[in-house]
């Protein structure tokens, strides 16, 4: 294989591999496209205008020109300040109240994870989680008023309503979206909603083929994109508040020209790819200390080099990512047949796959 393919060198685990069609795709998924700026163009001088008009027009053009490359030189200034920021704050998100993983939250997944699950103690668990507990309301009236069933009118009997393994496949769900639920729902998060939900679903119909967990496998397969679902909250909460921060302090030093460039600012998709790029295990840094050692030791083997050393629930987690990776590459028009069917052919089954589904 020559130096130059686009899988000439990978690492062995789709789950923490980071090559150039891992790139691409990530690249699709954190890219917003940042809002058409509409810039004048000069105006055209006739040959017929005075001299000194010209002239006039010209040092306008200048001075404009001149401005906006102002205007540029702090947008940067600014956008550098918040990618070392962001950098920081992910690096110690384990340590920090920014973080919105909470203890209680990965109290419930403790229990919901285990394959012995107490229903008791996990109705009990989620009481203390009304936020939580009013998602799942929605989420099994929803089911209930498709099949023109009554509906149920509080948490405890929407839990009641579920059998176990729809509760493990319910909640880590509804837990993700509630970690980073902002009032207006953008691109990149839409975006991330839809893979999760893909790699949940495909992980569910391999964890059957294969006759192990569903449950338990699609709760991994969620848990598995925390780490995309911790930069993107981090990027966009510290974004605003450095952004109101900046103008704040432009507005008191009546700095208009720094305050109209941080006013004008967008978070920048070449930042989060940047970091994403950049070695992170920043959701197992956040729920490994509160979790048993059982699912301590699912999360680290997803968040570890080794494919071939999976054990089947990881390993199917494994299989349904580069599914939706290759399914979404396919999907927008980024990869051709040739270039997927190369890539996918770096990984193959894992051994823990291998033996025959149970009946």
């Amino acid at each position: 294989m020559s130096q130059s393919s686009p899988i000439a060198q990978y690492a062995s685990n789709p789950l923490t591999d980071n090559g150039p069609l891992q790139q691409r795709f990530w690249h699709y998924l954190l890219n917003h496209p940042a809002p058409n700026s509409a810039t004048e163009a000069p105006a055209a001088v006739g040959g017929s205008r005075l001299a000194i008009d010209r002239q006039a027009a010209q040092r306008r053009d200048q001075l404009k020109q001149q401005q906006q490359a102002q205007l540029a030189s702090y947008q940067q200034r600014f956008i550098e300040h918040f990618e070392k920021d962001l950098s920081d704050t992910l690096g110690q998100l384990h340590l920090s109240e920014q973080c919105p993983i909470k203890a209680p939250h990965l109290a419930l997944l403790n229990e919901i994870i285990n394959p012995n699950i107490s229903r008791s103690k996990a109705m009990l668990l989620l009481q203390g989680q009304p936020l939580l507990g009013q998602s799942l309301l929605r989420y099994v009236n929803r089911q209930l008023q498709q099949r023109g069933n009554a509906l149920v009118t509080n948490p405890k009997l929407a839990f009641t309503y579920l059998g176990v393994q729809q509760i493990q496949q319910a909640l880590p769900w509804l837990q993700f979206q509630l970690w980073h639920r902002s009032s207006k729902i953008n691109l990149r998060q839409r975006k991330l909603w839809r893979m999760v939900q893909q790699q949940k679903r495909l992980a569910g119909q391999l964890a059957h083929h294969y006759g192990l967990d569903v449950g338990i496998s699609e709760a991994c397969a969620v848990l598995q994109a925390v780490d995309a679902l911790l930069l993107l909250h981090c990027a966009e909460v510290r974004f605003n508040e450095l952004q109101q921060l900046w103008l704040k302090r432009a507005r008191e030093a009546r700095e208009k020209q720094i305050h109209q460039a941080v006013l004008t600012a967008q978070l920048p998709s070449q930042s989060l790819l940047k970091l994403w790029q950049q070695p992170h295990l920043w959701g197992y840094r956040c729920m490994a200390g509160q979790l048993h050692d059982g699912n301590k030791r699912l999360l680290a083997e997803m968040a570890q080099r080794d494919y071939q050393q999976l054990s089947p629930i990881t390993a199917v987690v494994a299989q349904a990512h580069l599914m939706t990776i290759s399914r979404t590459l396919k999907k927008r028009k980024l990869i051709e047949r040739e270039e997927l069917e190369q890539w996918l052919s770096h990984y193959p089954k894992p051994h823990s796959l291998q033996q025959p589904p149970s009946t």
